[in-house]
């Protein structure tokens, strides 16, 4: 079950270190999809994976979703 980052952005993050969870929700989506190809059945989606910072709880759960309305519509 792997855990990644959870940390949508407006724009595209730059370079190809980008970690799993950090960009846009299209591909953020993209990745989950990645994991689930590889034999995820379950993702934990983590939004304060590093160190303890102010939470908006509400942006969190439309971000989560967005993401859930964009893997039940593009399949």
């Amino acid at each position: 079950m792997p855990r990644i980052k959870f940390r949508p952005g407006a724009a595209p993050a730059a370079g190809p270190d980008r970690p799993l969870g950090v960009d846009t929700i299209t591909q953020i989506t993209q990745d989950i999809r990645f994991l689930a190809g590889l034999g995820a059945d379950l993702i934990i989606l983590d939004p304060n994976p590093d160190t303890p910072r102010p939470r908006d709880y509400a942006c969190e759960r439309n971000d989560l979703l967005a993401v859930r309305a964009a893997l039940a519509t593009s399949g």
